[in-house]
């Protein structure tokens, strides 16, 4: 019975993994208190298409964000809001955080803990920028993509 459950845990990531694949396109970003990135930049982002192809991923015609090549044997699926974890921490107020920003960026202050339980982390495995993606139904998030957070949505 482990073994079926295995199974149907590594179907579950392939799914997710095969629907990043595809082309992006902006949604909406999310401002942090020190954002690295300038106004004409973040500009440049909203009107570029992220390509998700099956050993890379990149936005066209941006130099200021590399583009992050993996192996599909790398990438790690996972559900980083699971409170299984210790490291995780869960509060009910608002006042204290899921866990520490440098992961959570702006996200609790837009879905509740219930969503954000449901949100799925794909580490893909570079060192930089496009290395970590989430993934909530149809939207991807860069939680922290040069201090800003942004959405997209498949094209």
């Amino acid at each position: 019975m482990i073994f079926s459950f295995n199974i149907t845990k590594a179907q579950h990531q392939k799914e997710n993994i095969n629907y990043v694949y595809g082309n992006w396109q902006f949604s909406k970003v999310l401002y942090r208190d020190l954002t690295k990135l300038t106004s004409k930049q973040v500009e440049q982002l909203k009107k570029s298409i992220l390509h998700v192809e099956k050993q890379k991923i990149y936005f066209d015609k941006i130099k200021f964000i590399d583009t992050c090549k993996y192996l599909q044997s790398k990438i790690k699926v996972s559900n980083i809001f699971d409170k299984r974890n210790d490291e995780y921490y869960w509060y009910e107020n608002g006042n204290n955080r899921l866990l520490p920003l440098k992961y959570t960026g702006p996200l609790p202050k837009y879905y509740t803990k219930q969503e954000l339980s449901k949100i799925i982390s794909i580490d893909l495995g570079c060192d930089y920028g496009l290395s970590n993606v989430y993934l909530k139904q149809d939207t991807l998030i860069f939680n922290n993509l040069g201090g800003i957070t942004l959405f997209m949505v498949k094209k």
